[in-house]
């Protein structure tokens, strides 16, 4: 599988991860691996196209997060979905305990984060 981040290779939880300052931890939605018409879409397919998902669910934010109230007149939470700019922020992967299977996460800025999905 290519990777197009940081891998971190022992197992941990994602709560294990805690972002400084003004970021926030993201579980990106994935592309599905069969297209609506039936096409089987390989994973290295599905890797790249990571990069460009925009719209996720917040699992960890830093306490500064979204502080700023000039910025923000409404502030998302953790467990909410968000839609963010596509590019934003650094990929990174955690392999789940007790198994070989990793989950890609993002972390970025709060201002990366532009709309709350209701």
């Amino acid at each position: 599988m290519e990777s197009h981040g940081y891998s971190i290779n022992r197992p941990i939880e994602v709560n294990d991860v805690q972002p400084l300052e003004f970021k926030v931890v993201i579980l990106p939605d994935e592309m599905e691996a069969v297209s609506e018409g039936g096409l089987i879409i390989p994973e290295i397919t599905r890797d790249r196209v990571s990069y460009a998902v925009e719209t996720g669910k917040i699992v960890s934010m830093a306490g500064n997060a979204f502080s700023d109230d000039s910025l923000f007149k409404e502030k998302p939470e953790v467990g909410d979905r968000v839609f963010f700019s596509k590019y934003s922020g650094s990929l990174f992967e955690i392999r789940k305990k007790d198994s070989r299977e990793t989950i890609k996460y993002r972390l970025m800025n709060d201002k990366d984060i532009c709309a709350i999905l209701k």
